[in-house]
């Protein structure tokens, strides 16, 4: 009897002790996810912003250091709310920036701690993070009930990977979540060419947008309205609400959903319109703009780029998108004109496909970007 009761109290503590490293486990899983997802972003290259094509050779050295320190910050701060015997030292995470040829883990190649990396196309995109709380190490998983079969600790390890994913091919609004695009689309000519000098000494240079005016033929324009929805003729007032707000799913009632794909291989064609139809409208856009702006936090939006070589007076062909931070709006000879300079911009509501789907060939974008744990 007493034999079986030794081996009953043994087996009781062996279970509790299980469960315990199993509830550890679960916490350092969800603190790596956390801590990867907060440190992958300023993986982001702030110098590939500063030409217009995102071409400048880059050196991440300074981006990997700041997402390690990013890491370590949400790391200690997460420790102050969480109990003592979880807690995560700075020995116990490893902090790793690489790159990862395709996010959604079909194709399998994935690169860390390789030499800087020369090719402007594989820039380190890719955060792994790896807890590992050992025995052997100063801050061991102490066992809830010591002692049995001798031992005290046991080595408990969690990792988790973060990519930024930017094969964007359009937005899926959800419910919930309206997706940052403004109903201005920009001559994709225009974009690569015409940015002028930098305004606000951070040394991007910023483009001025300029819808059609009768008074301004000296300066053509480069942008045009557009409606998201596929309605003709535009609604204005949908189009305005767009600017603050962004595009919901009620706003594409009439195209399923999805602001896409638009790619070189695959454009969309979408109603447009040229210029606004009088003085108040145009300032009702400008003032729009104008406080998009101010919001700062908000202000980095969507604008379509679109072919004008393939589109028509009244319908764009949009091949992609891009990121540009809304600076100020004027009324210029009767028209809308929009300063905006490159930003990146992450967001849950980007539609990204994998290369592997030669239907959409999504080409990588240099300033929009979908977060997501890859591993």
């Amino acid at each position: 009897m007493l034999v079986l009761l030794g081996i009953f109290l043994g087996l009781a503590m062996w279970v509790l002790n299980w469960v315990y490293l199993v509830l550890v486990h679960r916490s350092m899983q969800q603190r790596t996810d956390m801590i990867a997802l907060a440190g992958a972003p300023a993986l982001l290259d702030e110098e590939s912003l500063m030409d217009a094509a995102g071409g400048l050779a880059p050196d991440q050295s300074d981006d990997v250091a700041e997402a390690r320190a990013v890491a370590h910050r949400f790391r200690e701060a997460n420790n102050s709310t969480v109990a003592p015997a979880l807690s995560l030292e700075r020995d116990d995470v490893r902090v790793r920036a690489g790159f990862i040829a395709d996010v959604t883990g079909e194709s399998g190649q994935v690169h860390f701690d390789a030499a800087p990396i020369a090719d402007v196309d594989q820039p380190h995109n890719a955060l792994k993070v790896a807890a590992v709380r050992s025995a052997a190490r100063s801050n061991p998983v102490s066992l809830l009930l010591h002692g049995l079969f001798g031992a005290d600790s046991a080595d408990v390890s969690a990792g988790s990977l973060a990519s930024l994913d930017n094969l964007v091919v359009g937005f899926r609004p959800t419910p919930t979540a309206n997706s940052p695009v403004t109903p201005l689309a920009i001559d994709m000519a225009a974009w690569r060419t015409e940015r002028v000098a930098d305004a606000d000494g951070n040394e991007i240079n910023e483009l001025e947008l300029r819808l059609k005016s009768p008074l301004a033929a000296a300066l053509p324009a480069n942008a045009a309205l557009v409606a998201w929805d596929a309605q003709s003729p535009i609604n204005l007032l949908v189009a305005e609400d767009q600017i603050e707000l962004g595009v919901s799913l009620d706003d594409l009632h009439d195209s399923g959903g999805v602001l896409g794909p638009a790619t070189p291989s695959a454009p969309r064609a979408v109603p447009s319109l040229a210029a606004l139809p009088n003085a108040m409208t145009t300032r009702n856009f400008a003032r729009a703009f104008n406080r998009l702006a101010a919001s700062h936090a908000r202000a980095c939006r969507v604008f379509a780029l679109y072919d004008p070589h393939a589109s028509s007076a009244t319908e764009l062909s949009v091949v992609g998108f891009i990121a540009a931070r809304v600076q100020r709006a004027v009324v210029a000879d009767q028209r809308l004109v929009v300063f905006v300079e490159p930003c990146f911009l992450l967001h849950h509501t980007a539609w990204t496909e994998s290369p592997t789907n030669a239907a959409l060939a999504p080409e990588r974008n240099a300033y929009i970007h979908k977060l997501r744990l890859s591993r």
